[in-house]
């Protein structure tokens, strides 16, 4: 499968890339929603884990127009976010979202959510 990280953290995007790769998974990635956007136009992404908080373009923005867009009908995204409150969540859900994953992101919790949606090991 090939998963695409959003994240303006370069901490958080290594340890997505390394808990995905270490399931086999190719990971790619991307600093900001435009990059994100310029990657999910040029090929299939099975997956996308997504920043809620980024500068130039928010993950309530990218989600947006990965959902207009034909070549991503079956992307699906897990929102990743440090907004807990019942009613971020449920925002969050709203949106379309598969799932969502609470930072700090560990390994192992990455992993689970994947696991929750269908990505286990290649």
């Amino acid at each position: 499968m090939k998963i695409l990280t959003v994240d303006d953290s370069s901490t958080v995007r290594f340890v997505m890339k390394s808990a995905i790769e270490s399931l086999g998974h190719t990971c790619l990635m991307a600093t900001n929603g435009q990059e994100a956007l310029a990657i999910v136009s040029a090929e299939p992404i099975d997956v996308v884990l997504l920043d809620w908080n980024m500068p130039l373009m928010d993950g309530r923005e990218v989600l947006r127009e990965i959902r207009k867009k034909p070549i991503c009908k079956n992307t699906k995204v897990l929102m990743c976010t440090s907004e807990a409150t019942r009613g971020d969540v449920e925002q969050i859900l709203r949106l379309g979202v598969e799932g969502y994953i609470l930072k700090p992101i560990s390994p192992d919790k990455l992993k689970a959510e994947l696991a929750k949606i269908g990505v286990g090991p290649a």
